[in-house]
């Protein structure tokens, strides 16, 4: 799950989740989607894909991958790369915010 950084080159068989493919001689899905943000209001493209957190299938998963927060940083609040909004994605301690949120909850599940 993720953004550009695992999307891109998806479409060729050359991205992040086809080399762990490969590599792990395991199958991976791939849910990772350019533009991506974790911070994404909007319901109809977010359940597309473009809310990280809504990339997230209930599922016996025994490895889950995962990356973003750049797209809410470059595209968040119009100021650049503000500290109000990267708080927001996680705290300087790495304790609070929507990353360790999500991360916890898809933790909880024992993957």
């Amino acid at each position: 799950m993720g953004d550009s950084l695992l999307a891109v080159h998806g479409n060729t068989g050359n991205g992040v989740a086809d080399a762990m493919e490969r590599h792990l001689g395991e199958p991976v899905i791939d849910r990772s989607v350019i533009g991506a943000r974790f911070i994404y209001p909007l319901p109809i493209s977010g359940a597309a894909g473009m809310s990280i957190p809504k990339q997230y299938r209930e599922g016996n998963w025994d490895w889950i991958v995962v990356n973003g927060g750049g797209n809410d940083i470059l595209f968040g609040c119009g100021c650049g790369p503000c500290k109000r909004r990267i708080d927001r994605l996680i705290s300087e301690d790495g304790r609070k915010g929507v990353i360790p949120g999500f991360i916890g909850r898809i933790r909880s599940t024992w993957a």
